[in-house]
C-alpha cells in the first residue's frame, strides 16, 4: 500500500502512530512496540470512519503480532483487515491479497494447513490477475503457495509452484540472493517429504553455498540448514550423522540466540533416542526442549505441543500412563489457548490420548477421546453423530488416524470382553476409513498428489484384512472372507501404483531413496533373524517362521523392482535372487500364501493356515 500523505486533523495523530509503528517493525524489529502504535492508529482511523486506512493498520497489526508469535491476536487482526477490505472493494481486489497472504502464512506456521492453502491460493489468484505472472510479489506468493501445498500433502502442486517462483526470483535477484537460498531450502524439504532425502541434501547444500558466499560461515540462518540436514539423515537412517548435525544446529543456535531452533533440536535428538529404545535419554532431551521453550518463549508458546506429545508418547512406552495423560492434557490446554477448540493438532492429541487409554483398557475414556478428536477437526459446528464428508474436516490425515484408532479400540475391547459387536463395529469403522480414502482420492487431479493417500490406504487395508479374518474365523460368514480378499487385491494394486508413482516423482534414472531404504531394512532384518537362529535360548521355530516371511518379503520386493526398475534389478538382484526361497516348496499343502504388501514403509507377509494368520 502506498504511504498515506493527505491527512485531516482527526487522522494526523493516527498517521504519526502508523509510521512510528512501521519503523519499530521494519527497522528496529521491535514487534511489541510496533503493535502498540499500529493498534492506536487502527483505532483512530476507525473512529474517523477512514475504513481503507483502518484496514491497512489492522493488517500491519496482524504482521507485528504474527512476528511476535501472538498467533490468535494476529489472526483476529488479519480477519478484521480482510472483512473491512471486502466491505469496500470487490472480492478480487488487489488489497484483499494482503490479509489473505497473512492468514495463509499464519495458518501454515500454526499447523492449520487446510486454511493455509485456501488463503494463500486466494491471494495468488488475485496477484496473478492484477500483477501478472512475472511480478516479484507474485513470485513470493508462488513460494508461499508451494509451502501450503507441501504441508497439505499435494507435492506435485507444491513443486509446480516452487518452479514458477524460481525463475522470477532469479530474474529479479540473480543467482546469489537470500530469497533464492530460502527457496532451495523449501525445495529440499519437499524432496525430503517425498522420500528423496539424498536430493534434499543437494538442495540444502545449494542453499548453504549461497549463504556462505553472501554472509560467511557465521551467518545465523545456516543453523536452519544444519537442522534440515539432520532431518534428512534421520530419514536416511544415518543416525550418527543426524546427531552430528543436530549438535551443529545447537552450537550455531546458541551463538546466534536462535532459541526456537535450539529447543527443537533437543526435541529431534530425543526422537532419535526414543526410536532406539533409549527412553531415559529421550525424556532428558524432551525435558531440555521444554525448559528452553519455557525460558525463552513462555509456557504459552504453541511449539511446546510437539515436545509435550513426544514426552507423553515416551512415558506411555514406559507404562507411565498417568504422567502421559498429564502431558496430553497440558497439550490440549496449550492448543486451546493458542488456536481455540478446533485445530488439527488438537485432533492428533485426542487420538494419542485415546491410544493411552486403550493401553490401560479404559475403553470408554478412549472412545470419548476419539469423539472429541472428531469434534476438534470439524470446520464448522456440525454434529459429529451425523455422516460427515472428509471435506467437513480440517485435516484428512488426522481424520484417517482417528478412524483407524477407533477401530483399534473396538478391536481391543472385543479381545477383552469377547463381545462380537465390537469387532463388527471395528469392521464398519475401517470400511468408513476406506470410503473416506476413496472420496478424498476423487478430489485429487494430479497423480502424485495421491502418493501420500496411497500410503494411508495400504495401512488401512492392512488393518481391515486382519479384522475381516477375525470375523470370518469367529462367525464363519464367508462375506468377511470375500471382503478380505477384496482388500488384499486393492492393497496389491495400491502398492504397485505407489511404487510406480514414487518412480515418477523421483525424476531420476535410478531407484528412489525410499525403496533403497526399504531394501536395506528387509535385508538387515533377515541378517538379524539368521543370527538369532544360532542362539539356542531363542524359540527357533518362531524365528524360522519370521525368517521365512522376511525372505518372501524380499522376494516380493525384488519382483516389484524388476517390473518398475528393470535396470536396477539387473545390476543388483542378478545374484541375490538365486538365494531366495521357493515359497511353494516351504509351505505345507494346507497353507496358501495370499498376498504381500507394503504398509508404513515395512514389508508384511500374510498367510492363511488352518490355525489362523
Amino acid at each position: 500500500m502506498p504511504t498515506i500523505t493527505a491527512q485531516s486533523a482527526d487522522t494526523l495523530r493516527a498517521f504519526k502512530d502508523l509510521n512510528k509503528g512501521l519503523d519499530y517493525h521494519r527497522v528496529d524489529k521491535n514487534f511489541d512496540s510496533a503493535y502498540v502504535y499500529l493498534l492506536s492508529a487502527a483505532q483512530q482511523y476507525l473512529a474517523a470512519d477512514q475504513l481503507e486506512r483502518y484496514a491497512y493498520a489492522e493488517l500491519r497489526c496482524g504482521f507485528s503480532a504474527h512476528r511476535g508469535r501472538k498467533y490468535q491476536l494476529a489472526e483476529n487482526h488479519y480477519k478484521k483487515s480482510l472483512e473491512t477490505y471486502e466491505s469496500i472493494y470487490p472480492t478480487d481486489n488487489l488489497q484483499i491479497a494482503g490479509p489473505c497472504l497473512g492468514l495463509g502464512s499464519l495458518y501454515a506456521a500454526t499447523g492449520n494447513y487446510y486454511q493455509a492453502l485456501i488463503n494463500t491460493n486466494r491471494s495468488l489468484d488475485i496477484k496473478l490477475e492484477f500483477l501478472g505472472s512475472d511480478h516479484i510479489e507474485t513470485g513470493v506468493n508462488y513460494y508461499n503457495s508451494g509451502t501450503a501445498h507441501m504441508n497439505y500433502g499435494e507435492y506435485e502442486d507444491a513443486m509446480d509452484a516452487y518452479q514458477k517462483a524460481l525463475p522470477i526470483y532469479l530474474e529479479h535477484h540473480g543467482e546469489d540472493h537470500r530469497r533464492v537460498s530460502s527457496l532451495y531450502v523449501n525445495m529440499g524439504i519437499l524432496y525430503d517429504k517425498r522420500g528423496e532425502s539424498e536430493k534434499a541434501l543437494d538442495y540444502y547444500i545449494r542453499s548453504m553455498e549461497i549463504d556462505l558466499k553472501l554472509y560467511g560461515d557465521d551467518f545465523a540462518l545456516l543453523a536452519y540448514n544444519y537442522y534440515n540436514m539432520a532431518i534428512s539423515y534421520v530419514n536416511l537412517q544415518k543416525n550418527e550423522l543426524a546427531e552430528t548435525y543436530y549438535h551443529k544446529t545447537i552450537d550455531h543456535s546458541r551463538t546466534h540466540d536462535l532459541y526456537q531452533l535450539l529447543a527443537t533440536s533437543h526435541y529431534g535428538l530425543g526422537n532419535i533416542e526414543a526410536e532406539q529404545g533409549n527412553y531415559h535419554q529421550a525424556i532428558s532431551y524432551y525435558q531440555q526442549s521444554i525448559d528452553l521453550f519455557y525460558k525463552h518463549f513462555g509456557s504459552d508458546f504453541p511449539g511446546l505441543n510437539h515436545s509435550y506429545r513426544a514426552m507423553a508418547k515416551t512415558l506411555a512406552k514406559q507404562d507411565a500412563y498417568e504422567r502421559s495423560i498429564e502431558y496430553l492434557n497440558q497439550t490440549l490446554d496449550l492448543l486451546n489457548r493458542n488456536f481455540g477448540p478446533n485445530h488439527p493438532f488438537t485432533g492428533s492429541t485426542y487420538q494419542q490420548m485415546a491410544s493411552v487409554y486403550q493401553q490401560q483398557e479404559m475403553y470408554d475414556k478412549a472412545m470419548l477421546a476419539i469423539e472429541q478428536g472428531y469434534a476438534a477437526l470439524l470446520k464448522t459446528a456440525i454434529e459429529t453423530g451425523q455422516e460427515n464428508s472428509p471435506d467437513d474436516y480440517l485435516d484428512q490425515q488426522v481424520l484417517l488416524d482417528l478412524v483407524r484408532q477407533e477401530a483399534k479400540i473396538l478391536d481391543a475391547r472385543h479381545q477383552t470382553t469377547g463381545d462380537l459387536k465390537d469387532l463388527e463395529l471395528a469392521f464398519n469403522t475401517l470400511q468408513r476409513a476406506i470410503d473416506f480414502i476413496d472420496e478424498i482420492r476423487k478430489g485429487f487431479i494430479l497423480d502424485d498428489s495421491k502418493l501420500l493417500l496411497q500410503q494411508e490406504a495400504i495401512i488401512t487395508f492392512e488393518q481391515a484384512i486382519g479384522t475381516c479374518f477375525k470375523l470370518f474365523k469367529q462367525t464363519g460368514n464367508e462375506d468377511y472372507l470375500s471382503s478380505m480378499f477384496d482388500y488384499m487385491e486393492k492393497s496389491k494394486a495400491t502398492l504397485l501404483s505407489e511404487t510406480l508413482q514414487s518412480n515418477k516423482l523421483s525424476n531420476l534414472q535410478g531407484i528412489p531413496d525410499s525403496v533403497l531404504l526399504l531394501e536395506k531394512t528387509v535385508k538387515r532384518k533377515i541378517s538379524f533373524a539368521e543370527t538369532q537362529l544360532t542362539n539356542t535360548s531363542i524359540a527357533v521355530d518362531s524365528v524360522r517362521d519370521e525368517l521365512f516371511l522376511l525372505n518372501r518379503s524380499y522376494d516380493t520386493l525384488a519382483e516389484h523392482i524388476a517390473q518398475v526398475y528393470p535396470r536396477y534389478y539387473q545390476l543388483k538382484y542378478q545374484v541375490d535372487t538365486k538365494k531366495l526361497v521357493d515359497v511353494r516348496q516351504m509351505l505345507q499343502p494346507q497353507q496358501a500364501v495370499i498376498t504381500y504388501f507394503l504398509g508404513n514403509q515395512k514389508w508384511y507377509a500374510l498367510a492363511i493356515t488352518k490355525d489362523g494368520i
